[in-house]
């Protein structure tokens, strides 16, 4: 379960000071004790206030990786991050496309960092196919780059927010580059076929008109896990997981079969008495 709200004139930093600034008032208002994370109430309000730690994506990636990323948008550019991942032994991921490996190396060297609420900056432009992007001021190889920011908190992603792309002939084109990114080799075979597709109704809307406008989004379970110390999800669902609502239909089933002299299931070859 997910909240998201859109904004209109809400930038980056206004994003993330409300996000702040919400995680600091439920800390106060639904603090719980005995937290595993906490020693006590003190301590978690302390832990929420902010201001919050940045990673810049790309110069820290940089950083951990011991050099830089390759031209992200140089057609070599999948290629040359497979090789990275197969020289440090990190298993590829599944569908090896560029944006699913820039993903695999953030979670292996980035997000094990934020401990501490930390946003991760400046996402690769390919892995924010909605966001605005610019080219960043201080990364090496004049790499483009969304105006987006993700909340990670013991290791786990608890917000999203960006700045939405509302120049619909930009927009086109980062749908037509979401469709080369989905070819995951290099002789053109599809392998990803959960990329962005080309919306012409979403392009013919923007066409309209949309103000400067900010995204923000928030997965509820991760939040209850957060403030309640649970480690499975399963823990914080108010029905349990699927398994259990089905587990618990069959067992309701067969009560009724119990109560009702008589009846015999199709596999018994018998009918209603």
């Amino acid at each position: 379960m997910t909240c998201e709200f859109y904004a209109v004139r809400y930038d980056l930093p206004r994003l993330m000071d409300t996000t702040t600034s919400l995680l600091e008032r439920i800390a106060e208002q639904t603090g719980i004790q005995g937290h595993p994370h906490f020693a006590n109430l003190t301590e978690m309000i302390e832990f929420f206030r902010g201001p919050y730690q940045q990673l810049d994506f790309i110069p820290a990636l940089n950083s951990a990786l011991g050099e830089d990323l390759p031209d992200l948008a140089s057609d070599g550019a999948r290629a040359a991050l497979v090789e990275m991942l197969k020289k440090r032994q990190i298993p590829l991921p599944a569908k090896p496309t560029l944006p699913r490996l820039l993903d695999k190396l953030s979670s292996v060297y980035l997000e094990p960092q934020c401990s501490r609420p930390t946003w991760i900056i400046n996402t690769p432009e390919c892995l924010s196919p909605l966001a605005k992007s610019f080219i960043h001021p201080e990364a090496p190889k004049e790499q483009a780059v969304a105006a987006r920011a993700e909340l990670f908190i013991h290791g786990r992603e608890i917000v999203n927010c960006y700045e939405e792309e509302n120049d619909p002939l930009k927009q086109r084109q980062k749908f037509i580059e979401q469709q080369k990114y989905a070819q995951g080799s290099e002789n053109g075979d599809r392998v990803d076929d959960e990329a962005m597709k080309l919306d012409e109704d979403y392009l013919r809307a923007m066409e309209w008109g949309l103000p400067p406008t900010g995204g923000w989004g928030c997965g509820i379970d991760r939040l209850v896990m957060l403030f309640t110390g649970k480690e499975r999800i399963g823990d914080v669902l108010t029905f349990g997981n699927l398994r259990a609502v089905t587990r618990g239909a069959e067992k309701r089933k067969e009560s009724m079969i119990d109560l009702q002299p008589g009846y015999k299931t199709g596999t018994e070859g018998g009918d209603h008495a």
